[in-house]
C-alpha cells in the first residue's frame, strides 16, 4: 500500500514506510493515516483522491469479508447452505443458461446440474421426461477443446516466464546474498507466480482451475440471489393483507394503474352536435325534397 501511495505522491520517496527494513513495524492503519494527512482535496489531485478512495474501499471490503468468514465459521454450515445452495437447481434459469453455454458436466456428474445437463425437459409443470439428447453437446465438446488449447498455450508461456524468474532469483541471491535477490523484496511475489501458473493448469473437460473458480463464484452468487428472492417472496406471502387478493404495498387499490373510462357526457354532447347539424342541413338545403317528412330524419 505504501508503494502505491508513493506512486501518486501521497508519500515521499524517502518515507520510512517505503523502507524494506521497516516491514512489520507499521500497520495498515499507519499507512492510511499518513496518506490521509497528505491528501489535499482539489481538482489538481484527482488521481490521488481516486487511488486513496479505491485503496480505502479495498481495505473495507477485505475486512468485511474476513468478518463474514468468521461469522460463517461461527454459525456453522447450515446457514451457509441456506444462502449459497439453490434449493431446486433443476429448473434454475441461471443454471440452465450456464449449462447451455459451457456444458460443465457429463450428464451424470454435473457442475450446475440443471435440467439441461440432466437431459430432461425444462418444464416444471410437467413430469420430468428424458429429451434423448446427449450431454455435453457437440458445441460444448468443441468449446472444451478450445479452452484446453488456450490453457495449455498460456501455461507454456507462463512456465517459461516462471522458469526465467527462478533462474534470475537464484543468480541474484547468489550474487547479492539477500533472499530472492534484488527484484523480489518479499515472499509474496514468488508465491503469486506459483499461484498464477497453478491457475492455468487444465483440469477436467479442458477448463483450468481459474475458470472453475469463476464457475463456482457464478454458482454461489446465483444461489445467493435466488435464496434472497425466495426469502423476500416468502415474507411477502406471510404478511400479505387480504391474502392473495392484496398487494405488497399494503393498499387495497392503486398498486396497478387501472385505466379510467372516458367521460360519457362529452361523447353524448358531440353526437348531439353532429345530429343537430345534420338535421339543420336537412331543413335548410333546398335540394332536399321535403314533401314528406322522413320517419327518421338524419
Amino acid at each position: 500500500m505504501a508503494q502505491i501511495y508513493s506512486m501518486v505522491r501521497l508519500l515521499p520517496n524517502n518515507h520510512p514506510y517505503l523502507n524494506p527494513q521497516n516491514i512489520g513495524k507499521y500497520g495498515i492503519r499507519h499507512v492510511i493515516a499518513e496518506a490521509a494527512n497528505a491528501l489535499v482535496i482539489n481538482h489538481n489531485n484527482i488521481d490521488q483522491l481516486i487511488v486513496f478512495t479505491l485503496m480505502l474501499t479495498g481495505v473495507v471490503i477485505i475486512g468485511t469479508q474476513i468478518i463474514m468468514l468468521a461469522l460463517g465459521l461461527f454459525f456453522g454450515s447450515a446457514i451457509a447452505a441456506s444462502i449459497f445452495v439453490t434449493p431446486a437447481p433443476t429448473y434454475d434459469i441461471a443454471y440452465m443458461l450456464m449449462d447451455q453455454v459451457f456444458g460443465v458436466g457429463d450428464g451424470v456428474n454435473n457442475f450446475f446440474d440443471s435440467c439441461v445437463s440432466q437431459n430432461i425437459e425444462c418444464n416444471p409443470d410437467k413430469p420430468p421426461a428424458a429429451t434423448g439428447a446427449v450431454y455435453p453437446w457437440p458445441f460444448h465438446l468443441a468449446l472444451h477443446n478450445l479452452f484446453r488449447f488456450y490453457s495449455i498455450g498460456i501455461l507454456l508461456i507462463g512456465t517459461i516466464i516462471f522458469s526465467y524468474y527462478v533462474v534470475v532469483v537464484i543468480v541474484e541471491t547468489a550474487v547479492t546474498g539477500s533472499p530472492f535477490g534484488q527484484r523480489f523484496k518479499n515472499l509474496w511475489v514468488p508465491v503469486r507466480l506459483v499461484v498464477a501458473v497453478g491457475l492455468l493448469i487444465p483440469l477436467g473437460l479442458g477448463y483450468n482451475s481459474g475458470q472453475y473458480i469463476t464457475f463456482a463464484a457464478a454458482k454461489f452468487g446465483s444461489s445467493m440471489a435466488t435464496n434472497g428472492w425466495i426469502t423476500f417472496n416468502q415474507q411477502v406471502a406471510a404478511n400479505m393483507p387480504g391474502g392473495a387478493a392484496g398487494n405488497i404495498a399494503g393498499e387495497a387499490e392503486n398498486l396497478i394503474a387501472m385505466p379510467k373510462p372516458p367521460d360519457a357526457s362529452l361523447l353524448a354532447e358531440m353526437f348531439s352536435i353532429v345530429h343537430g347539424c345534420a338535421y339543420a342541413h336537412y331543413l335548410h338545403d333546398p335540394r332536399i325534397a321535403k314533401n314528406t317528412a322522413p320517419a327518421n330524419p338524419p
